[in-house]
Parts: structure tokens; C-alpha cells; sequence
């Protein structure tokens, strides 16, 4: 058995070991057979050792797999392949790194096929593969050995390309424009091989960004020099650094250089030109207009080229600037006292001053001939004006200055000929008191401050020429009217009532004495004032619910005029008017709310309550415009006040309070449903509900609004067709505020369906029609109050949800007949104050 398991070709038994020992026993060991069949386990068991190798890695190297594969053909020669695990497993590792070489060298390959030079990404990628290629395939392998040369090759490009671009990192080492130019081709060239990020290359880049980044400032500074056509000498003294350094760093043949070089050239060249012209005005004095005007041009041109600082050219200015100035006032002067249109007399003095300008203008040949003879020919007249006044002074020598004619005239002489003309100091000395006094009082004929004095100069005057003198009953009453108006306006500068006409008295006031040192204040205050009242006339007076913001503006107004002052105490009253009367003893709850105050009526017998909404006394507009939408003959427009407040029903009578006031739970109704209102109800019969309530809870007058009432509770402050809580809205939104044809279909709905009016009041428009206490009748063309009209013929209001949105506006109107009833037509009831 030994022989044949041992000596054929096949897998060694495991008990072979034992078997050959006890065999060596029996035959000796020195048996061929046991001699050979030990041979031939320590070789398999040598064989065995040697490829368990294979198991120590996932892929077996060059030398490895060379040996390995040696040994596993010998092996097979002993014990054969069959139903061998160990030696399937081997072949299996072998052939595994045989792939894994192919793998690698095709991932290698495509790698290296991708640029004719690896780049140093690349050989970052390729570092573990060539590793791993170089283990498995050996450092001999044609492959490994070709694409080594390749990453070498790579590595001496890249190590030249440093030397050549390590020099940037020394701040020693200029970059011009030539050379960065070479260096930026390089570094792109590095960029190419490196094709990644790397810490050496930073330094470069940013040595070379930085003199892009340099030279662009520099180019965007001399940028200046093509600004204008000429370079100033600021301009070019600020750009005189920045163009040094160009010069140093630009590449040679630079066209925009060579541009701001010619024109910084072309520029000095002018600058020094002006200069020689202007010069002439440290020679000479003596210029003519037409000079003068030539220079001046020459200047404007070079002062702005110049420095700020240049002493020089600021003396030529302020020489030419002196010069045009005295030949336009000289010339302005004569246009001012001499020209045609000017007719008030010229005086003495200025008579001089026009006889100097025109010597100098004639000097300065700043004159025409015509206009020479003209100024000529004025001062010639003016002297026959003093003439001709002399000899009518001299007419009325003996009269006594009594008169504001002859004082006026002597005083015109004065000016025209002189204080020193010896006619006119004995005029004037003749009537020194009387020309005094006017001196005085000659404000008062002006919009002045009234001076110190002028009452008692008013009755000198009045002595020396008669108290029914026109001037002194004018002065009289302007100084008697001022004194009136600051004692009436002098409340305004305490917290004090002021009067209802301040703002006329001050527009008076300053009419009279012009600006003062109290208008602005007084003004202002007032203007505050007024704004003020408005602010409140918007929110109290035009409006029937309390304004948080009222206490306010009612505060600061009693700042300005003092608790005291009657509009204070109105808007007071009326604030608290709109507040409400507080809690009503048949309330059995109260409260307010941003639509005023409300009670709450509890209904004996049952859980139902009602909320009533205070309606405060006021005035409005009954009616309506004649170009509102639908409006109809029946609704002219007539002032109302209401004298007193009123509790109105938040809702139109529902059904289910119907049935728990009149005891009534077999009555029928066009629409039905509890929180519905009540429809088909006679106007006797809605009283007779009132009056039912009325009985049943003690302190309660129950009854209908009056149609007065209804519509100024429906307004609630606005005087649109239509409002909601927040005011007016267009006819379009109805909707939100109305049941009607429009959005209603078959019938009425429940109340409160609809959003509420801004006393907090639901479906006064639209749903049901609801009745009113008074009759029906055309209505006064004068302001009533509390109008309540007596007629057989009833009314209703509010329009219906059967009806188009025209017929539930605010001022829309319904006769019919008191007994009518109809699916369209309810109530709701109103409670008056004790």
C-alpha cells in the first residue's frame, strides 16, 4: 500500500508519516523505499514551507511569483493537481498578480499617455501604482523601465524650471516687464508639469502677481496724463514718481510711454509760452480793455496748469481780476446813475464818481464814442435838474416849511447839490424841526418795526401841521392798530388761549411792521396749532368711535394754549362724548373695544344675550352726492345732528331672538335658521317686539332708530356709499360688507356674516332691509336736529340680499307701506339712554 500511495504521482496520505516508520521498523531504515518516500515528504512538506508564502500578501512580486511558480511545478511533479485546495489556491495567487500586473500597467499606462511629459500631479497619482508595478512586475520589467526614463525626464524639466524661477523669492532680484514676461511663460510651463498647487510655486506666482498688480497701478496713475490735452504742473508733479518707476520697469518701445513722455514735453513747453506772455504785467501798469481781456485769457489758461501755490501767476490774477473789476464797476457804475432808462436824480456825490469813471474808461478805450456821449449828455441834464430845483426853491423862499412837498424838495436839493451849498443850509435851517420830526416818523410809511419816539414825533408833527393832516391821521392809526394787534397776539408767547383769528392778526401784524423777533415762534405755534385741530377734527369730529391717538394731540394742544382754552374744553368733551356712558343698569356685561363701547343685554327666559353698540351724538351729512353711483332723487343732502347717544343691536333681529322675546316658536320665515335674521316683520310688529322688550327687562326703552339715526350709525364717520372697520371702500368690495344679489343667491344669511362697520355694527348693508321709526318724507333743505318725520307711509334702509349693490349704499331710501311684510325686510332695535 506504501508503494503505491507513495510512489504515484498524487496527493501524499496523511498517515504516510507513521506508516513509513512503522514499515522502518520491520525492514530497517535504510530501505531504499524508506530512504525515498522520506526524500520525497521532506521535499513536498520543503515545497509546502516555500509557497505558503503565496498566503502572506495579496499579490506575490517578481522574484516571489518567479520561485513560487518553480516550486508549484515541481510540487505537481510529486503529488500531482488533482484534488489538491492548497495548490488550486496557489495557482489562483499567481494568476492574481499576473492581472494585478496588467491592471496596474494599464492604469500606469493611461496615465503617462494622457502629455507627452508627466506632470507632477501626475507622478502623485502613479506614486503608489508604479511602487506596486515595480514590487509585482520588477524594477527590469521593459515597461517599468520606460516609464521611469518618462518621470525622469519630468523631474529634470521641472528642476530646471525652479533655477530659473527660484530667483523670484529674492526681494534683491528687480523683475521688469521683460523678464516677467519670460518668467510668466516659465511658470505657465510649470503650471503644466506641477498640474497641481504646490507650496514652491506660490512665492513665484505671487512675485509675478505682484508686479502685474504694480505695473497696472502705475499705468492706471499715469493714466492722468491723458486727461487732458495739457498737463498741469500738479499733474505732473504727482505722476513724476510713479513715471520714474515705469520708466525703470517697462519694456523697451512702451507706446503708451513714449505718448506720456511727448505730451508731458508739449506740456511744459505751453506752461512756459504763457508765462513769457503774462510777464508783461511786471513791466507795465498802463493796459487797454482789449490788452487787458487778451492777458486775462493767456491767465485762465495757465492757472489752472500751474501750482496752487505759484506766487507768480496769483499776482498776475489778482492784478488782471483788479483790473477787469475796476472797468466793470466804472461801467456799471455810469449804467446805474447815467443810463436812459435810469431816471432818479443823480446826487453830488455820485454825479463826481461818474465824472471819474469816465476818465478811466476813455483811458482804458473801454468806451465806444456812442455810449461816451451818452453818459456825457446825462450829466449835463442832471446838472439843469439842480438848476431848475434851485430856482423853484428860491420861489418859495419867504414860506415856513411847513408841508411834506417843500420838505421833500429841499432834501432833494440837499442830495443833488450838496450839503455844503449854501442855499441849502439856509433852507434846511429854516425848517431843521419840521424835517427832523419826518425824520422820525419816516419808518411808519414802511413794513418796519415802529421806531422809538414816533408817537411823541406823530403829535409834534400834529402841532405844526394840524391833527387832520392825512399823514399824521394814517401814522396815528397804524401805531394804534399795531399796539392792538401784539396785545391780542401776546398770548401766544405763554401756554395761553389764543384767539380764533391768530393767524389773520399775525398776516395783519406783519403786513404792517414786517419781520419781528417774535413771528418766527408765533408762527410756528400757530402752524402747530393748526395742525393739531385738524389732526383732531379727522379723528373726533368727523369721526363716531374713540382714537387711542386723541388724549395725545388734545395734551400737546393744551401745551400750546392752556387746559382753558375753549377748543381744548370742546375736544374734552367730545372725547368723552365718544367714550360712552359708561355701563347701562340693564347691562349685564360692558366693555369697549377699538369700535367704541358695548353692552351686553341678557334675554330672561332664556341663554340668548344681545350685544348693543354705543352710538355717540354728533353731526353728519345725510343723503348723498348727485354723482354717486345709483343715487336717487330722494337723497339730497341735508346737515343733521343728533343730539344724543344711542345703544343700537350689533345685528338685525334674529330668529331665534324673535322667538324668545315674543313667545313666538310657530312662526314661519322665508329663511330659515335661528342665527338668521328676522324676515317677514310689519313695522307694527317690530314696535310691538320694542315694546315687548321694554316690559320684560327693567331700565330698558326699547325701540326702532329713526332713519336719521340708522344712516348715521350705517356711516360711522364716512361719507361713502359703502364703509367697512377701517373706513370708506370701493363699490367693488361690497362683498366684504353686504349681503346682496351680487353673492347672496336664495335668501338671507345668517348675521355677522360680513365684516363689521367701525362702531363694530353688522349687515346694516345688505341682508334685509331693515325698518325705521320715522315715516318717509322729503327731507329739509336746511340743518335739523333730531329729525323724526310723522307719516302714514314707512321707510326702510339698507337694501337686501335680493337687491343689486347700488340699492345697499348709505343713503339709499325704501317707502312702503307699514304693514308690509317680506321675505326681504327685517329690523333690528336700538335702546335709548336714561
Amino acid at each position: 500500500d506504501l508503494r503505491r500511495s507513495m510512489d504515484a504521482v498524487q496527493r501524499l496520505p496523511g498517515s504516510a508519516g507513521v506508516d513509513i516508520a512503522a514499515l522502518g521498523e520491520i525492514v530497517g531504515e535504510r530501505d531504499p523505499d524508506i530512504v525515498r518516500w522520506r526524500q520525497k515528504i521532506t521535499r513536498v512538506d520543503a515545497l509546502h514551507l516555500r509557497l505558503a508564502r503565496l498566503d502572506q500578501a495579496p499579490f506575490a512580486g517578481a522574484a516571489l511569483r518567479a520561485e513560487a511558480e518553480a516550486d508549484l511545478n515541481a510540487l505537481i511533479e510529486l503529488v500531482g493537481d488533482r484534488d489538491q485546495p492548497h495548490i488550486t489556491r496557489w495557482q489562483l495567487r499567481i494568476a492574481d498578480s499576473t492581472r494585478e500586473i496588467l491592471r496596474l500597467a494599464d492604469l500606469i499606462a493611461a496615465e503617462m499617455d494622457r502629455a507627452p511629459i508627466v506632470s507632477l500631479a501626475q507622478r502623485e497619482r502613479l506614486a503608489l501604482p508604479m511602487a506596486q508595478m515595480r514590487a509585482l512586475a520588477g524594477t527590469d520589467d521593459p515597461r517599468v523601465l520606460a516609464w521611469n526614463a518618462r518621470l525622469e525626464a519630468a523631474d529634470q524639466r521641472l528642476a530646471e524650471l525652479r533655477v530659473e524661477l527660484g530667483p523670484l523669492v529674492d526681494p534683491a532680484v528687480t523683475v521688469t516687464e521683460a523678464s516677467a514676461t519670460r518668467l510668466s511663460t516659465l511658470l505657465a510651463e510649470y503650471d503644466r508639469l506641477a498640474d497641481m498647487e504646490t507650496p514652491e510655486a506660490k512665492p513665484w506666482r505671487e512675485r509675478l502677481q505682484a508686479f502685474g498688480a504694480t505695473m497696472d497701478a502705475l499705468r492706471r496713475s499715469l493714466a492722468r496724463i491723458d486727461e487732458a490735452e495739457v498737463v498741469s504742473e500738479e499733474a505732473q508733479a504727482a505722476v513724476a514718481a510713479d513715471l520714474a518707476t515705469y520708466r525703470a520697469l517697462a519694456s523697451p518701445g512702451d507706446a503708451r510711454l513714449a505718448g506720456w513722455l511727448r505730451r508731458l514735453v508739449a506740456s511744459r513747453s505751453l506752461i512756459e509760452d504763457l508765462r513769457g506772455t503774462l510777464v508783461v504785467l511786471d513791466e507795465r501798469d498802463a493796459f487797454s480793455l482789449v490788452e487787458i481781456e487778451a492777458l486775462w485769457v493767456d491767465h485762465e489758461r495757465l492757472r489752472p496748469l500751474v501750482l496752487p501755490t505759484d506766487a507768480q501767476a496769483s499776482r498776475w490774477g489778482e492784478t488782471l481780476g483788479a483790473l477787469r473789476r475796476d472797468v466793470a464797476a466804472q461801467r456799471a457804475l455810469l449804467e446805474r446813475l447815467l443810463a436812459d432808462q435810469a431816471q432818479a436824480p443823480v446826487s453830488a456825490g455820485d454825479r463826481g464818481l461818474c465824472e471819474r469813471a469816465l476818465s478811466v474808461l476813455s483811458a482804458r478805450q473801454a468806451l465806444n464814442e456812442q455810449d461816451r456821449q451818452r453818459f456825457r449828455r446825462r450829466l449835463i441834464l442832471e446838472q439843469e435838474r439842480v438848476d431848475d430845483l434851485r430856482r423853484h426853491l428860491l420861489a418859495r423862499e419867504d414860506e415856513p416849511v411847513r408841508d411834506r412837498e417843500l420838505a421833500d424838495a429841499i432834501r432833494l436839493f440837499g442830495r443833488l447839490a450838496g450839503e455844503d451849498d449854501a442855499d441849502f443850509a439856509r433852507w434846511f435851517g429854516k425848517g431843521a424841526d419840521y424835517l427832523r420830526l419826518r425824520d422820525v416818523v419816516a419808518p411808519l410809511d414802511d413794513a418796519v418795526a415802529i421806531p422809538a419816539g414816533a408817537s411823541a414825533a406823530v403829535d409834534a408833527l400834529a402841532a405844526l401841521v394840524g391833527e387832520e393832516d392825512a399823514e399824521v391821521v394814517a401814522w396815528r392809526r397804524k401805531i394804534a392798530r399795531v399796539g392792538q394787534l401784539q396785545s391780542l397776539l401776546a398770548p401766544l408767547s405763554a401756554r395761553a388761549p389764543t384767539p380764533d383769528d391768530a393767524s389773520m392778526l399775525l398776516a395783519e401784524l406783519h403786513q404792517l411792521v414786517g419781520d419781528f423777533a417774535e413771528h418766527p415762534a408765533w408762527d410756528a405755534k400757530l402752524t402747530r396749532i393748526a395742525r393739531l385741530h385738524a389732526d383732531l377734527q379727522r379723528l373726533l369730529g368727523q369721526s363716531c368711535v374713540p382714537s387711542a391717538e386723541a388724549p395725545r394731540l388734545v395734551s400737546a394742544l393744551a401745551v400750546e394754549v392752556g387746559d382753558a382754552d375753549a377748543r381744548v374744553v370742546a375736544w374734552r368733551d367730545r372725547m368723552r362724548v365718544l367714550a360712552g356712558p359708561g355701563q347701562p343698569a340693564w347691562a349685564a356685561e360692558h366693555g369697549s373695544d377699538a369700535s367704541g363701547s358695548w353692552a351686553r343685554l341678557a334675554i330672561p327666559g332664556s341663554d340668548l344675550a344681545v350685544v348693543l353698540r354705543y352710538c355717540p351724538p354728533g353731526s353728519f351729512v345725510m343723503g348723498s352726492p348727485s354723482d354717486e353711483i345709483g343715487r336717487e332723487n330722494d337723497e339730497r343732502q341735508v346737515l343733521v345732528t343728533l343730539t344724543s347717544g344711542m345703544w343700537m343691536a350689533e345685528t338685525e333681529c334674529t330668529q331665534a331672538l324673535w322667538t324668545a322675546i315674543m313667545r313666538d316658536d310657530k312662526r314661519t320665515w322665508f329663511s330659515a335658521g335661528p342665527d338668521h335674521p328676522a324676515d317677514g316683520v310689519a313695522r307694527d310688529q317690530a314696535l310691538a317686539f320694542c315694546a315687548r322688550v321694554s316690559a320684560l327687562i327693567p331700565g330698558v326703552v326699547a325701540r326702532l332708530p329713526t332713519e336719521a339715526e340708522w344712516e348715521y350709525a350705517c356711516r360711522a364717520g364716512s361719507r361713502a356709499p359703502f364703509s367697512d372697520g377701517e373706513g370708506p371702500i370701493a363699490t367693488d368690495q361690497v362683498d366684504r360688507v353686504a349681503w346682496s344679489r351680487a353673492n347672496a343667491r336664495a335668501g338671507a344669511k345668517p348675521v355677522r356674516g360680513c365684516q363689521a362697520n367701525r362702531l363694530g355694527l353688522h349687515d346694516l348693508h345688505g341682508n334685509l332691509w331693515e325698518w325705521c321709526a320715522d315715516g318717509y318724507a322729503p327731507y329739509d333743505r336746511t340743518p335739523v336736529t333730531d329729525p323724526a318725520v310723522a307719516s302714514a307711509k314707512g321707510v326702510a334702509r339698507g337694501g337686501s340680499w335680493g337687491d343689486s349693490p347700488e340699492k345697499c349704499r348709505a343713503a339709499n331710501r325704501l317707502a312702503l307701506d307699514a304693514d308690509t311684510r317680506s321675505g326681504y325686510l327685517g329690523f333690528r332695535f336700538v335702546i335709548s339712554p336714561p
